[in-house]
């Protein structure tokens, strides 16, 4: 499981010391003013942590069912999980009623294209999260996408689809 540090959610990075706790000095003590310097940072943290919190399904202990997960690839297809050079994948993670999310990751040099699975109910999928955006965190009225449509991901970026 994950775990940030008291800090890290503004850039408190202690000069890469993750063993501090026996300096009294500046590598261990907080400078608050990180915090407001890198709001965006700690704004962008906190609606992760709430992201998770909303959605139980990204919250699991145990491992998900083939019929809770389907993987995809760039394009329409399945991953290319033999080559060697793929750098991006999707995810569907669904609970097989309503709660649903697609999950995208592009750590390649250049964009790609998938094709978002069809959401439950609506036909529609929020986008929540797109790291590559000027603000990540879109607003509610610019962020839907339609179901089975090509969403572009940029050059090492991530992004969250939720159902609805």
């Amino acid at each position: 499981v994950p775990m940030l540090l008291g800090g890290d959610e503004f850039r408190r990075t202690q000069l890469g010391n993750n063993n501090a706790y026996c300096q009294d000095n500046e590598i261990s003590w907080y400078d608050w003013t990180y915090l407001e310097r890198h709001a965006d940072l700690y704004r962008f943290v906190k609606q992760l942590l709430a992201l998770r919190r909303a959605h139980p399904v990204l919250a699991r202990e145990q491992f998900y069912t083939d019929a809770e997960l389907t993987w995809f690839g760039p394009g329409q297809g399945p991953p290319k999980w033999d080559d060697p050079q793929a750098r991006a994948l999707a995810c569907h993670v669904h609970d097989g009623r309503t709660e649903a999310l697609f999950l995208l990751f592009n750590a390649g040099e250049e964009p790609v294209t998938f094709h978002t699975p069809a959401a439950p109910d609506k036909g529609r999928w929020r986008r929540v999260i797109d790291t590559s955006r000027d603000t990540p965190l879109p607003a509610l009225e610019e962020s839907f996408v339609d179901s089975l449509q090509p969403y572009v991901l940029e050059a090492r970026a991530s992004a969250v689809l939720v159902a609805g």
